[in-house]
């Protein structure tokens, strides 16, 4: 090549060609091969964004070490950084039983990844002027007005009193509202919950898979799943404690109730069809049936089991209440490019979907110490990637590390992130500007240290 370029004139063109051709063809062999179903991203060699190739695939290698030894069915990795898409691997299956190998379309369900995305729509209603994140949200919805609550007496014993204050938007965004899970909510409040119909997003699993029992009420909306939550006690008063539940199911009745539109409408016109997020939704459609993978969960002896086949799912049918929480589907790639929007700052590819500045809201600390405590998720799965909880707090819709060296892993102040039960995860980096995600189908999540791991993988690939 030196020689060849060593003339002037017609040679020095033919030089310069040459030298473009090489380039690409080198950056095309290190780039996540082309036709592997995740078009719409910029692509380039781990070291030309300062991560190495060999580093992440050492991470590959301890995650497929969780397949080979069956712990979960299969995996998807993504990982990009500063606006590239650096690293995919798919490993394992789609369905075992099939026999059908894990593909890179595949639609998975992403449980209470969904939350993100619902905080993302309930901050495009903010902008659109719908209502204020210091509103009451009874306000806006009345049945959630004036509630009452839980008290534990020194014995332990539980009476109802009355909330001294009501919960607000934001109360609902950072889960500090009072509001609680079927299965997690004291008893006998959890089997209330049931019998009134309020478990969206649990579809498709045996009562003992580890969420509780689904509600029988398959005709329930998110109107009915409102009024029947105001006849229920707070688990705690507003504003206090963070309690993990159902109040991004209580946000998509919001956006319906300020937008006029159905929750789902919405998130397509509104989030979908802007970020070019294809595959994303409340079911799977039969004609993307093939794509689904089948869902797991784990034994005693550290195998798996089978909880909920693709072709009986009842994720083929739209639900009645569409659960912000937990209830959507979507695709690797899809998420990513719901993650990169929040990296770019509510702006992927010229479409702006938020502004800079609710951004950066969103993804700030909104549990001050002095109220919550240096470790405020007391349910979550901070405790199985984090020391603890320790060092994490919470944005809106989603955990915000504060003090890294307290977590035990080498991740920046201001990532920010989630996971799902299926034990499927994703986080943003600003400081590095990196974005990943990873999907599998295995719950509960927690079952493996999945999240400390690829967090562990994914920054020691970091070197420049």
């Amino acid at each position: 090549m030196r020689g060849a370029c060593s003339g002037k004139g017609g040679g020095g063109l033919l030089c310069a060609g040459l030298l473009l051709v090489f380039a690409l063809v080198l950056g095309a062999a290190s780039s996540p091969r082309a036709g592997d179903g995740l078009d719409g991203f910029l692509r380039a060699r781990p070291q030309r964004v300062g991560m190495s190739a060999q580093r992440l695939e050492r991470l590959d290698r301890v995650l497929d070490a969780h397949v080979d030894a069956g712990r979960i069915p299969g995996y998807q990795l993504l990982v990009a950084r500063r606006g590239r898409l650096v690293h995919h691997r798919v490993y394992g299956s789609m369905d075992r039983e099939a026999g059908r190998a894990l593909e890179p379309d595949a639609i998975y369900r992403i449980y209470s990844m969904s939350k993100v995305v619902t905080g993302a729509a309930t901050l495009v209603a903010f902008e659109r002027g719908g209502f204020l994140l210091v509103d009451p949200v009874g306000l806006h919805l009345p049945a959630l007005a004036k509630m009452n609550r839980l008290e534990r007496a020194a014995d332990g014993s539980l009476t109802v009193v009355g909330a001294k204050h009501e919960m607000t938007v934001l109360d609902l965004l950072r889960h500090t509202s009072g509001l609680s899970y079927s299965f997690i909510a004291p008893p006998p409040w959890g089997a209330r919950y049931v019998a009134a119909g309020i478990t969206p997003g649990i579809r498709g699993l045996p009562d003992d898979a580890g969420l509780g029992p689904a509600s029988r009420d398959r005709q329930a909306t998110l109107a009915d799943m409102v009024e029947r939550l105001g006849e229920l006690p707070l688990v705690a008063e507003p504003g206090t404690a963070w309690h993990y539940g159902v109040n991004m199911d209580v946000l998509g009745r919001l956006i319906e109730v300020s937008s006029g539109q159905s929750f789902p409408e919405f998130l397509r016109e509104h989030l979908f069809e802007p970020l070019d997020m294809r595959d994303s939704g409340f079911f799977v459609p039969d004609a993307k049936i093939e794509r689904f993978p089948a869902c797991y969960g784990p034994t005693a002896d550290g195998g798996m089991r089978l909880l909920d086949a693709p072709h009986t799912s009842e994720y083929r049918e739209p639900p009645a209440m569409p659960g912000g929480g937990g209830g959507m589907v979507a695709s690797a790639r899809d998420y990513m490019r719901f993650a990169l929007m929040l990296l770019g700052r509510g702006e992927l590819d010229g479409r702006r979907v938020l502004s800079p500045k609710t951004v950066d809201l969103m993804l700030a600390s909104h549990l001050p110490d002095d109220v919550f405590g240096s470790a405020p998720l007391g349910f979550s799965s901070a405790r199985t990637y984090a020391n603890g909880g320790r060092g994490v707090s919470f944005g809106l819709t989603g955990s915000v590390i504060v003090e890294p060296q307290l977590t035990g892993l080498p991740v920046s102040r201001g990532t920010f992130g989630w996971g799902g039960a299926a034990s499927t995860f994703f986080w943003v980096d600003p400081a590095e500007e990196v974005a990943v995600v990873f999907m599998t189908q295995l719950v509960l999540s927690g079952s493996y240290p999945l999240r400390g791991e690829l967090l562990r993988g994914v920054n020691a690939a970091i070197v420049d």
